[in-house]
């Protein structure tokens, strides 16, 4: 039926337009969608995870401007370092020849095959002082009062030194390592995953001492709940796949 003579015509909205653009030009219009969404997926996709101390304080605060002045005085390992424990499980069992033996093994193996990440000035240890090993008869003549050498200055130093890192109980022991990378970004990651699969083997190696070894510190904890997310991610894919 033909529209009256005074009937309005449809006003043509800027949606209207729009829609008739999309329906008659599907292709275009996916086309310009991808040009404009393209850069922004790409950078999404290109972000890494990472729990830099410089996010965590409030900008412009004395916090911040604290760690701009540290981080350019000192190496980054310096404000975040990792601790590799090590516990023997009995009451003085990290002073023994067998723990020095199995603690500068370790130490050897940091060094050799982490040392994208470290140097010989990133570790310290009971075995491991000011750049070199230490012998346990060494080690026990600084620590013995009444010895030739306990009132050496070297020894007065090695005593301040390794009070700061073994337990009251003598039954375990740190090893401080302050990594010549970014201790809190994804770069490290390589370090954590490398060091972990190397203390599993030195763990369940026969060895002197049954001792057990956990690397903690920095970004191995965010590391850890990354894991377990991404963990539930690729889990919830598979239900749904199947």
């Amino acid at each position: 039926a033909a529209s009256s003579p005074g009937a309005r015509r449809p006003r043509r909205t800027f949606w209207f337009w729009v829609a008739d653009l999309a329906t008659g030009h599907p292709w275009a219009v996916l086309l310009a969608s991808l040009a404009i969404t393209a850069p922004l997926a790409y950078s999404f996709f290109r972000i890494q995870a990472t729990a830099d101390d410089g996010l965590l304080y409030i900008h412009g605060s004395r916090s911040l401007r604290g760690l701009d002045y540290m981080s350019a005085a000192f190496p980054p390992g310096a404000l975040d370092p990792y601790r590799l424990l090590i516990t023997t499980g009995r009451a003085g069992g990290a002073l023994t020849p067998g723990y020095f033996e199995q603690e500068a093994r370790v130490v050897a193996r940091l060094l050799s095959e982490q040392s994208a990440y470290m140097d010989a000035g990133s570790v310290t240890a009971l075995s491991f002082f000011r750049g070199r090993a230490v012998a346990f008869d060494a080690a026990q003549a600084f620590l013995q009062e009444g010895s030739a050498a306990y009132a050496s200055d070297e020894a007065t130093a090695y005593r301040l030194h390794v009070a700061s890192l073994m337990s009251a109980t003598r039954a375990a022991t740190m090893i401080h390592i302050e990594t010549t990378a970014p201790p809190t970004s994804q770069d490290i990651v390589g370090f954590i995953r490398g060091v972990r699969r190397m203390l599993q083997e030195e763990q369940w190696a026969a060895g002197p001492l049954p001792a057990r070894m956990y690397l903690t510190g920095a970004y191995s904890a965010t590391l850890d709940v990354q894991d377990v997310l991404y963990g539930l991610v690729r889990q919830w894919c598979r239900s749904r796949s199947g």
